[in-house]
């Protein structure tokens, strides 16, 4: 091109300047990139670990999700299985699994800041052995009850 201007003949072409890496030169940018990828990996880590151990409350969420299809008496026994299947999952079957009556309210107190003992829930426990008794417990009771229930799953504690 420049033999098409003899004013550009005289001119030399510039050389790029060397590409800069964007890599960290010293030792202590290093350093902290590799605490930085130590600590994202540690947090996602926990992260993971927390939400597979919380599969069982997932589970237990979408199964409560399922009873609006449920006559009122499956929906008393369903809802007893699903809380002693969570129960079962967090604390042990061993510690859970004989608990029934005023027993199982009182762990269901003891293990979340849900207030569990309640008159409709006693009536709901008596239910669960004489299905003549699921007759007094009335739908917004029994909706209660599985209102309840799930801030239970998702709140209960569990010692690790």
């Amino acid at each position: 091109m420049a033999g098409n201007n003899i004013l550009l003949d005289p001119l030399v072409e510039l050389e790029p300047p060397a590409t800069v890496s964007m890599l960290p030169q010293t030792i202590g940018w290093k350093v902290l990139l590799g605490l930085a990828v130590i600590l994202i990996c540690y947090y996602s880590y926990k992260k993971l670990k927390a939400w597979r151990l919380n599969r069982y409350r997932r589970d237990a969420i979408k199964a409560l999700s399922t009873l609006n299809s449920h006559s009122k008496t499956d929906k008393i026994m369903q809802l007893n299985r699903i809380l002693k299947q969570t129960a079962s999952a967090a604390f042990g079957v061993t510690e859970v699994a004989g608990l029934h009556g005023g027993e199982w309210l009182t762990f269901l107190d003891k293990s979340s800041k849900i207030d569990f003992d309640s008159p409709q829930a006693r009536l709901w426990q008596r239910a669960l052995y004489d299905p003549k008794q699921s007759n007094e417990i009335s739908d917004s009771e029994l909706e209660q009850l599985i209102d309840k229930s799930r801030q239970w799953i998702n709140q209960h504690e569990v010692s690790q």
